[in-house]
C-alpha cells in the first residue's frame, strides 16, 4: 500500500510496509538427549523421545549415583517448548514427574518423585542413542557403552560369538557350547562333550540313524532324541496286550464248553 500527500506542491512519496511477525516455530524433540540430575538425589539421565504432534511417549534411563541403573518408559505432552511427561520405572511402582523448556539443542527443568518426596534439577543436550542403554529402532543391542569385545558393538550390533537379551538395556553373554543353555546358533546343548549321545561337541544335532548309547539297539531320530530300534510303542504293546486277553477269554470259554457235565 501506498499514500501521497501533495505539500506546497512538492509530492512527498510515503510508503507503508506492513511488518509480518514470523510465526513460533516449536521444537520436536524426537531422538535421544543425555545429561546430569542434582539435588535430593544425583546422576546421569538418557532420554530417548518420540513425538507425534503434541504427545510424547519413549524411555528414561538414570544411572544414580546411589542406586545405580534404573530405566522405564514415559508418556507425556509438548506445550510447544513446554514439556510434561510421567516416567513409571521397570519392574517397580515408582513414578518420575518431569518438566522441560526446551532451548535449540539443549533442554533444561525438574522432576520430582513423589513416592520418596525426592526433588532434582536436570539438564540434558541431544545426543547420539548408541551407547545410551536404551535400545532404540534400528538397534540390536545397546548395553550403554561404546567398547568392543563385550557382545554389543560401537554401532550397537551384536558381535560375533555373542547373545544379547531384549530388555530395555542390553546384557550379553558369550555362547559357550556345553553350558546347557540353548543359545543362538546352537541346535542343542547337552552340557558335555560326549560324541554318539545324539548331540554333537559343537551344539549341533548327530545324523538321523546314528547310533546312540541305550539299554536297548537305538538311533538318533536327527533331533537329538535317541529312539530304541525294533522297539515297540507303548500303543502298539497295548494293542498286543488286549489281542492276548481277548484270546485267553476265548480259550477260558471253550474249555467251559468242552468240560463234561458233572451234575
Amino acid at each position: 500500500m501506498r499514500t501521497v500527500v501533495s505539500v506546497a506542491g512538492a509530492a512527498i512519496l510515503l510508503t507503508t510496509f506492513a511488518i509480518r511477525v514470523p510465526a513460533q516455530v516449536c521444537p520436536d524433540v524426537t531422538g535421544c538427549w543425555s545429561g546430569s540430575y542434582s539435588g535430593d538425589v544425583s546422576g546421569t539421565i538418557h532420554l530417548a523421545f518420540e513425538q507425534t504432534g503434541s504427545q510424547l511417549e519413549g524411555a528414561q534411563r538414570l544411572l544414580d549415583d546411589t542406586i545405580g541403573s534404573v530405566s522405564g518408559s514415559f508418556v507425556g505432552s509438548a506445550d510447544c517448548a513446554s514439556l510434561q511427561f510421567t516416567t513409571t520405572l521397570d519392574n517397580v511402582s515408582v513414578e518420575i514427574d518431569s518438566s522441560a523448556e526446551v532451548t535449540g539443542s539443549c533442554m533444561a527443568g525438574t522432576f520430582f518423585v513423589p513416592l520418596f518426596n525426592f526433588n532434582a534439577t536436570w539438564q540434558a543436550c541431544k545426543a547420539q542413542c548408541c551407547g545410551n542403554g536404551l535400545v532404540q529402532s534400528g538397534e540390536a543391542c545397546d548395553d550403554g557403552n561404546l567398547s568392543a569385545g563385550d557382545g554389543c558393538s560401537a554401532t550397537c550390533t551384536i558381535e560375533p560369538g555373542f547373545t544379547c537379551n531384549d530388555e530395555r538395556r542390553s546384557i550379553c553373554s558369550p555362547i559357550v557350547c556345553g553350558n546347557t543353555i540353548l543359545q543362538p546358533g546352537e541346535q542343542c546343548d547337552d552340557g558335555n562333550a560326549i560324541t554318539g549321545d545324539c548331540c554333537r561337541p559343537d551344539c549341533t544335532f548327530d545324523p538321523a540313524g546314528t547310533p546312540c548309547p541305550a539299554p536297548f539297539p537305538a538311533v538318533c531320530n536327527g533331533n537329538g532324541i535317541c529312539v530304541g530300534v525294533g522297539i515297540p510303542t507303548l500303543s502298539e504293546l497295548g494293542v498286543v496286550a488286549l489281542s492276548l486277553l481277548m484270546l485267553g477269554a476265548v480259550l477260558h470259554d471253550r474249555r467251559r464248553g468242552m468240560a463234561p457235565d458233572r451234575r
